[in-house]
């Protein structure tokens, strides 16, 4: 499993992945980008969640180097204080606040 944890308004991102190299980096940080230009395009917010739903499909399926075949990819969209908004395997309102996660701070700083 490959996570992208979007803060949402930020062209930041992270990963779960320890052995990450820049190709995959760098990929990874433009599909944040992507997903976050869809967030502020939206008309209705509460769409979010479809948007990660979205993104973990198309990037569960790309057939690009930066992926493996079949690699499972799960998409959690929050906003600058630890909110989650959408997210891709998980009903997103049962989850808790993100903002004291390791991962979340590296991301926002």
């Amino acid at each position: 499993l490959r996570q992208i944890l979007c803060p949402f308004g930020s062209s930041e991102f992270t990963t779960d992945i320890l052995d990450t190299n820049i190709f995959v980096k760098n990929n990874l940080e433009n599909s944040s980008k992507l997903i976050n230009q869809d967030i502020y395009n939206l008309n209705n917010k509460n769409e979010i969640d479809v948007l990660a739903k979205k993104y973990a499909n198309i990037l569960s399926n790309s057939s690009s180097k930066a992926f493996d075949s079949g690699q499972s990819i799960r998409v959690t969209i929050i906003d600058s204080i630890g909110n989650v908004l959408g997210e891709s395997e998980t009903d997103y309102r049962t989850m808790e606040n993100h903002i004291t996660r390791k991962e979340v701070n590296n991301a926002l700083k």
